[in-house]
């Protein structure tokens, strides 16, 4: 940006001696301010400073990698751009401008340029990701060092029919599949950084088979349909009730009643088609699990190699008013069976390992389906 700083201090003192023309306050030769000054650097990086002579002046000497403009003048007040290429240097550079009067009488403006700083890597963040078709994530790249010259990035996609990203890193599902996602630092350096993103069907999920049961990989979302990722808490349900409740924010008109039945029919069922909600007996074949977390969610992993789950430690909606518990530290999903007719099974999961136990039935918890 062009800084333009006006030269008072002369005037201030022609005024100062008792004269008011501007003639006549002239210096004898020749001045330049501001002095020094200090470039950025990219290329065209400039700054303005004021040339004030009584005669006709020129540059005469000046570092080749600065261009001013205008590069010579008749007496008066003119203001004069310097600018540089960019320093690729690697270090700071400075050099003198030397102007000449008539008269032969010499000011020198003294002058720095700032190193470019080049990015050093690239991290994409979240590194692994899902989006369902038509659906749209935010991915953002981190760039090192902090104070590089040029911070900004162009995203790529590896399959733009899968998949688009556009420049602010929003990635929108177009087919299922999965594609690398791609920021190229714009400063020239070659630096990348990737995503992975998958796109997935919110009505069918491939599974993981652990102890010979195929587990949905994503909790349920609304009913028929399952969360984007994996680590996504999804939504609430009551006990063989099929109305979600939202797993994050304050709620009202919570219900309290306790749900009939004995047992998680399919017609009360949240899980997708082919689906169902697992029995006590299936949900024990998980193992205890090891708690950890993915992309940044708490929660437990089960199984091994390929085949493994992840359960988010989503928490729960309390019983009594439906609001949010233990959010981060345990995760609660629902089982076939009741135990009586105020209580339903459910598994438990936190730091500490899986769990059997019970809860009220008109509390709201996970619902994780196993295949038909």
């Amino acid at each position: 940006m062009i800084k333009k700083i006006f030269l008072l201090t002369t005037l201030a003192g022609c005024m100062l001696a008792g004269c008011n023309d501007f003639d006549c306050c002239m210096p004898t030769a020749i001045n330049v301010e501001p002095n020094p000054v200090t470039l950025g650097p990219a290329a065209r990086s400039a700054e303005t400073v004021y040339l004030v002579s009584t005669l006709t002046w020129a540059v005469i000497d000046k570092p080749y990698y600065l261009t001013v403009s205008p590069d010579e003048g008749y007496a008066g007040y003119t203001p004069v751009t310097i600018s540089a290429d960019a320093n690729n240097t690697g270090q700071e550079r400075s050099g003198v401008v030397t102007f000449m009067a008539a008269n032969g009488d010499k000011s020198k403006l003294n002058v720095t340029q700032m190193p470019v700083v080049g990015v050093t890597s690239i991290t994409v963040t979240p590194a692994t990701k899902s989006v369902v078709v038509g659906g749209a994530i935010t991915l953002t790249a981190n760039v090192l060092p902090a104070n590089a010259t040029e911070k900004g990035v162009t995203w790529s996609s590896s399959d733009p029919s899968i998949a688009t990203v556009d420049p602010a890193g929003v990635v929108t599902g177009v087919t299922l599949g999965s594609v690398t996602i791609t920021a190229t630092a714009k400063d020239g350096s070659g630096k990348t950084g990737t995503a992975t993103v998958t796109v997935n069907d919110p009505y069918t999920d491939e599974g993981v088979e652990i102890s010979g049961i195929i587990w949905a990989t994503r909790n349920v979302d609304m009913p028929g349909t399952f969360a984007t990722n994996p680590e996504d808490a999804g939504m609430f349900y009551q006990w063989n009730r099929n109305i979600p409740w939202p797993s994050t924010g304050t709620i009202t008109g919570w219900d309290d009643t306790t749900p009939s039945g004995t047992g998680y029919y399919s017609v009360n069922s949240p899980c997708p088609t082919g689906w169902r909600v697992p029995n006590s007996s299936e949900l024990s074949r998980l193992g205890s699990g090891v708690w950890g977390s993915f992309n940044g969610i708490p929660g437990t992993t089960f199984g091994t190699g390929a085949n493994t789950l992840f359960l988010p430690a989503a928490g729960s909606r309390w019983y009594e008013d439906g609001h949010l518990h233990e959010v981060g530290i345990t995760g609660i999903i629902w089982a076939f069976e009741q135990e009586n007719d105020i209580l339903a099974c459910c598994a438990w999961f936190m730091s500490d390992g899986r769990h059997s136990g019970y809860s009220r039935k008109w509390s709201a918890h996970s619902v994780r389906c196993i295949k038909i």
